[in-house]
């Protein structure tokens, strides 16, 4: 792990355990200080608190050396839908590999989602969280509407 990605989650609360365990990430060494922070404050804007974000790079390490350029794609797609910050917090939370969705994959579940009212859709969203980080052929059958 880059030293400046090191002593900037140390001087977020992550213990050394903590950072050994991140270190195992196989991309990690793609990541940079600058990239890290810039993770941090995309979830910090989303509403997630310091506490949510350090327990989602615990549970999720390959999230810490996610490109920022998928993470605002799929930001994007969502925005598209009408989900809120808090909507996008909601759907992170119930499953940690949403923002490391292959955005092309992703457009296909949500376009499959999409209702004739936006609420419906964002209903449909949430029921199916557990899939819109898969591959969309695979799961279109999983997928309830």
């Amino acid at each position: 792990m880059d030293g400046g990605v090191y002593k900037y989650l140390e001087s977020l609360g992550f213990t050394k355990k903590e950072l050994d365990e991140l270190d195992k990430n196989d991309y990690i060494w793609e990541t940079s200080k600058q990239r890290t922070e810039y993770i941090v404050n995309f979830f910090l804007e989303k509403g997630l608190s310091m506490d949510e974000i350090h327990n989602y790079f615990m549970s999720y390490p390959n999230i810490v050396s996610e490109h920022p350029h998928r993470l605002l794609d799929i930001d994007k797609i969502f925005n598209d839908i009408g989900l809120t910050n808090e909507d996008k917090k909601k759907l992170v939370l119930s499953n940690y590999e949403t923002y490391s969705s292959n955005p092309d994959e992703l457009q296909k579940i949500v376009d499959y989602l999409k209702e004739d009212t936006k609420e419906k859709t964002k209903d449909n969203i949430f029921n199916n969280s557990k899939y819109i980080a898969e591959d969309f052929e695979k799961v279109k059958q999983l997928i309830t509407k």
